[in-house]
């Protein structure tokens, strides 16, 4: 079964305040499962999102929010599936 999340939800499960992930969909770094379409609609994020959103948060505490992060999430961001050893990755970071 694929689980669905919103924002709110997300920002739960993660720690991430709601308007950073907010930025992040604005920014192009997330992508929503289903977007919103107008003012009050909810976005909905599959199961990678959390990972992704986990990820972004270490990237951004541990090197800032420089165009050199930007270029680093650019690419890797969409890579990171639910399943992916990048977690390892982000957890071992977060944890040094």
């Amino acid at each position: 079964m694929y689980s669905q999340y919103s924002t709110a939800e997300l920002s739960r499960r993660t720690g991430v305040p709601v308007s950073t992930i907010r930025k992040w969909v604005q920014a192009g770094y997330l992508r929503p499962d289903v977007p919103a379409f107008g003012r009050g609609d909810v976005m909905l994020f599959g199961e990678e999102s959390e990972a992704q959103i986990r990820a972004l948060a270490v990237l951004t505490r541990e090197f800032g929010d420089g165009a050199l992060t930007r270029a680093i999430v650019a690419e890797a961001i969409p890579k990171i599936r639910h399943d992916s050893r990048a977690i390892t990755v982000s957890a071992t970071l977060a944890l040094a």
